[in-house]
């Protein structure tokens, strides 16, 4: 499949054309990573039981796949702390971005609501891209302002975080 920007388009607006399917299979996956009561498969597989005895079920679940897919994440983290883990910036800034605006500056001391981009790609990223492997990541420009050095910029992972800074 050829990734394009109309693709790109629709699926920040979730109309690419396996979107439930994704979404769907990111639920399923999400009762293990969150320890979400899988509500669903109870109710199916007991439809005629009461509702006291769901309650009571709801009451005392305990999530027992969650502790393993946060092992999982843990030793994913650990990539950051390797020595062969680097992001290489190259050493040449384009004459019109201003000193301390660089793409090192945003990405390691400016980057909204994180700090750096490795705090985020280890924190949101991981996690996300675990529960759907299919899911991308856009730092989209919408806005330029007058000064031409300030930028609105919208984040998102498969629609499930935005981060907003001006």
């Amino acid at each position: 499949m050829e990734i394009t920007v109309d693709f790109l388009k629709k699926a920040i607006q979730g109309k690419h054309p396996n979107y439930k399917k994704t979404v769907n299979l990111t639920n399923e996956l999400r009762v293990h990573y969150d320890g979400q009561m899988p509500e669903k498969i109870i109710s199916e597989r007991r439809p005629n039981e009461p509702e006291e005895v769901k309650k009571y079920r709801k009451d005392i679940y305990v999530p027992i796949t969650k502790n393993p897919i946060s092992k999982v994440i843990t030793s994913l983290q650990k990539i950051r702390r390797s020595k062969d883990w680097s992001i290489d910036y190259g050493t040449t800034v384009p004459a019109s971005v201003r000193m301390g605006e660089g793409l090192e500056d945003y990405c390691e001391k400016n980057y909204p609501g994180f700090t750096s981009l490795t705090n985020w790609a280890f924190s949101e990223l991981i996690g996300e891209y675990l529960l759907d492997a299919n899911a991308f990541s856009a730092v989209i420009l919408k806005t330029k302002q007058e000064n031409g050095t300030e930028y609105e910029i919208i984040q998102k992972v498969d629609g499930t975080s935005t981060f907003v800074r001006q």
